[in-house]
């Protein structure tokens, strides 16, 4: 298991119970609060929050490219957010071709399902969901 990337980890303990016309002060104990209630301390905790997200953003520049986890090149009608249903069905149970070109196979158990989010897809045994691509269209 791999450690947290984010050294030291955030606390997340900035309070949530202002109101209103309360007196701000740089360390909060100015004004009789805790440290916390201090801008001095929020500004830490923003600046903290970016260099963690800066943190991660650099951990994941060698983890495998984005582009590849849907690559339009690669696929036909890749885009599963959006994909294409030329047959306007919201559920395809049967075997055969369902969003354009995706094909159903081994129907025992598997459904797939098209909702607002993209495509949920349940699969079981030796069902699947496959796409031919022509000899021509592949790279050596």
């Amino acid at each position: 298991m791999t450690s947290n990337p984010i050294n030291p980890p955030l606390p997340a303990d900035l309070p949530t119970n202002w109101t209103f016309n309360q007196i701000v002060a740089p360390n909060g104990s100015e004004v009789g609060m805790a440290e916390q209630y201090g801008y001095n301390y929020l500004m830490q905790q923003v600046n903290a929050a970016q260099r963690g997200v800066n943190s991660l953003g650099k951990g994941m520049e060698d983890l495998l490219p984005w582009s590849l986890a849907s690559n339009e090149n690669l696929l036909i009608n890749w885009y599963f957010a959006n994909p294409i249903n030329q047959r306007g069905q919201t559920e395809y149970a049967d075997a055969g071709y369902t969003i354009d070109r995706w094909y159903l196979q081994n129907t025992t158990f598997a459904k797939l399902l098209l909702t607002n989010e993209g495509i949920s897809l349940s699969i079981q045994n030796n069902d699947g969901i496959v796409q031919n691509i022509k000899k021509e269209y592949l790279q050596s």
